[in-house]
Order: structure tokens, then sequence, then C-alpha cells
């Protein structure tokens, strides 16, 4: 479980050693001290649960169009211009590659 801590004007910069993106910091734990100080001075603070990663598996070749089709409708993909099976699987694959990409960027799950 992470906490995130926010500003109490929103700002973004580092403050009493924490790094804040648009009045927000995300860590692991926080002494108590430090905890009462923040406190203080108007921080609040948000347990967050983190998601669960569940690998799933990406469609091949050996799939029908049909099943493409859902997986495609499931993860909110859009096929549009893409009617032959390896354009499907292109578009697919680019868009996993984006979303982790993303993903990791922001530590968030798209």
């Amino acid at each position: 479980m992470s906490l995130k801590i926010t500003t109490p004007d929103g700002l973004s910069g580092s403050r009493s050693g924490l790094d804040f993106i648009d009045g927000e910091a995300v860590v692991e734990s926080i002494d108590d001290a430090a905890r009462a100080v923040l406190t203080e001075h108007g921080f609040t603070f948000e347990e967050i649960e983190e998601a669960e990663v569940v690998e799933i598996e990406a469609p091949t070749d050996d799939w029908t169009h049909e099943q493409i089709d859902a997986f495609a409708a499931k993860f909110e993909i859009d096929l549009a211009g893409a009617s032959k099976k390896d354009e499907k699987l292109a578009v697919i694959a680019k868009a996993i590659e984006d979303r982790t990409a993303a993903a990791e960027a922001s530590g968030v799950l798209q």
C-alpha cells in the first residue's frame, strides 16, 4: 500500500524532501514525525491500494477474426481501418505497447 500526500496549495516542486507534481506525491511510507509536521502545515494523506497487475494472453495468428474482435472490444482497442488479421494484430500490439509505456511512465495502469 502506498501513501498519497497532497499539498495545501496544489503546487509542484520539492518540499520537505518530497517531489510533488500538481500538488501530489506518492510514497511507500513516511515516519510519524514527518507526517506530523506536514499535517501541521495543511498537507493531507490518503492510503492508496496498489493495483493488481494481471498478465493476459494477447491474440495470435491462431485466433479467429471473431476472437480478435472480441479481445479488442473488451480492452477498448479501436480496430477501425484494420480488416485483415495481421492488421488487427498489429493495431492490438501497438495499443498494448503504448499502454504499457504510459503505465510505466506514470505509475498508473491504463
